[in-house]
């Protein structure tokens, strides 16, 4: 692969080359995915860039490999239509690892392609909402703040104020509640509905909060009718009532001459396209011989809707068993590069204080 010498002032960690005789920068990471003008793709690494596909044609943007779909909002102007410089869905779980959620590491991930495609950031509620993983409430808020449409934002906290202020016994979680609410915000909005949608939020989340709200001191107490009408408690109504799922987990990390099995989790349960050892659920333990440990037992994880229970097993063997098609072995020095759940966390955890 042709390269092209670069330099790095140590001073500021930006790199530099020289074209038609100008020096021009690159970035100032250690490793970069570049795409210029002209279709290059050009990565740098340990002082040179390598050329990757297309003739040199960069401009002066660069963008670190691991911060790739953090960043795309601010570059894709300079990545143009080329969604490949996102990154890959895995990279994007692995840096969200541990924060749970990852449903919506999955609609970033999404959402900065479609940016990438689009050539530039949404700017009307109709194309913002149009992004993976961008509802109503999320669409409203990044149309009113970032680009001052006249939309009013309806999350929790407004739900909250609007029912007790004005007396909704609607359930908020039902259809009717939904465009009720959204319709009275709709019909309050001042002209600026950035700071209004904000300062409702924050009334919400500060005064008029889900349990001992600051009643005494509020503004609205002489108009709020759930005061008046002694109802705060019971105010907003919720319609529906969340049932709590138990599951339990049996994980045995089996660990074969340095190499150890892994699958990578599909369709619709939790942990979507994150990585995890051979699991159990609900069953009884293979007999795969070796020697099987038991490193940790009942580890509690809890999740929005569902408990789970997790028995944790380390299984050093000889010989690779026989295990369902989507099982990969890896090198066990290399499990940190795959995206995993905390409860594996936790599991790898216990591995490394064995070791």
């Amino acid at each position: 692969t042709p390269s092209i010498a670069v330099t790095r002032d140590e001073a500021t960690g930006y790199y530099y080359y020289t074209e038609d005789g100008k020096q021009k920068q690159v970035g100032m990471e250690e490793e970069l995915l570049f795409t210029g003008s002209g279709g290059a793709t050009v990565t740098v690494a340990a002082g040179k860039m390598k050329l990757a596909s297309g003739g040199i044609s960069v401009g002066s943007y660069a963008h670190a490999e691991g911060d790739k779909a953090l960043a795309v909002g601010r570059t894709a102007g300079a990545y143009g239509r080329d969604s490949s410089a996102v990154g890959s869905e895995d990279e994007v779980l692995r840096l969200w690892q541990g924060l749970g959620y990852y449903s919506r590491a999955r609609n970033l991930h999404t959402a900065a392609r479609q940016i990438v495609e689009m050539g530039s950031f949404p700017s009307t509620i109709e194309t913002i909402r149009s992004l993976k993983g961008v509802g109503d409430y999320t669409a409203a808020a990044i149309g009113s703040i970032a680009f001052g449409l006249p939309e009013a934002v309806v999350d929790g906290n407004v739900y909250r104020v609007l029912s007790r202020c004005f007396g909704i016994d609607t359930p908020i979680d039902s259809t009717q509640g939904k465009k009720t609410f959204k319709s009275l915000a709709q019909t309050l909005l001042p002209e600026n509905a950035s700071d209004f949608n904000q300062a409702m939020m924050d009334f919400g989340a500060i005064q008029c909060t889900p349990t001992s709200p600051q009643c005494t001191s509020c503004p609205l107490i002489e108009i709020c009718v759930a005061f008046n009408e002694k109802r705060v408690a019971s105010l907003p109504v919720k319609g529906k009532s969340i049932r709590i799922k138990e599951r339990h987990f049996t994980y045995i990390y089996i660990r074969c001459k340095g190499e150890v099995a892994f699958h990578r989790r599909e369709g619709k349960d939790i942990w979507h396209g994150l990585w995890e050892p051979f699991l159990i659920e609900a069953g009884d333990l293979p007999c795969f011989g070796g020697t099987l440990t038991l490193l940790s037992k009942d580890v509690k994880h809890i999740l929005t809707h569902q408990i789970i229970h997790a028995d944790f097993f380390l299984l050093d063997i000889d010989e690779k068993p026989e295990l369902p098609h989507d099982y990969i072995w890896i090198n066990e020095d290399e499990v940190d590069n795959y995206g995993v759940p905390r409860l594996v966390e936790l599991l790898l955890e216990c591995i490394a204080e064995k070791q």
